[in-house]
């Protein structure tokens, strides 16, 4: 079994007990945090992954981190997870758990970036522009790349805008190549 298919299993039943419980705004909050864990805590990561560290020395640590910190239903699946020697896997079910939710929610990832940053008031036009033209809630992400010059590029789910300066001045040197 690949990993992809055990995450979207453990992710879709998790989903559907915080779905029948009432709970799946609390329950993708706890998923952010663990996803949030795994990106920027290292030692999380090794945790995970560690043939090293045995089943009940790992359930003590997550135990540690989060019980009493997470939902009840959140814990009990760490649990479960961990028992079944699945708990490397706990970034993968966290992110399909996510898409899950966003889906179910119908809300669409964007990500805009240009060449400076970004004014706060311009983020929420574009925002607002966005969820009018694909009636969804759109989280918005923003990033900087030097490269482009001016302009920005724009992309919606698997749908990209290329508006950048850097592009105009490939096509256009590109367009006076062949005329020569």
């Amino acid at each position: 079994m690949n990993e992809s298919k055990i995450a979207v299993r453990y992710a879709k039943a998790l989903f559907e007990a915080a779905l029948d419980q009432g709970k799946l705004d609390v329950i993708q909050e706890d998923m952010n945090v663990l996803l949030f864990l795994e990106k920027q805590v290292p030692e999380f990561k090794d945790l995970l992954n560690s043939p090293i560290i045995n089943l009940s020395q790992k359930q003590k640590i997550l135990t540690s981190l989060f019980k009493g910190n997470t939902e009840d239903l959140t814990f009990r699946f760490l649990m479960l997870i961990t028992e079944n020697k699945r708990e490397a896997f706990l970034p993968s079910v966290g992110r399909v758990f996510k898409d899950l939710y966003k889906q179910k929610n119908g809300i669409k990832d964007a990500r805009v970036t240009t060449a400076g940053v970004l004014q706060e008031a311009t983020s929420q036009r574009i925002k607002l522009t966005l969820e009018d033209y694909f009636k969804s809630n759109i989280e918005l992400e923003t990033g900087i790349n030097t490269e482009l010059i001016g302009g920005f590029i724009l992309r919606v789910e698997d749908q990209q805008l290329d508006a950048s300066i850097s592009l105009q001045l490939k096509n256009i040197k590109k367009e006076l190549n062949q005329s020569v």
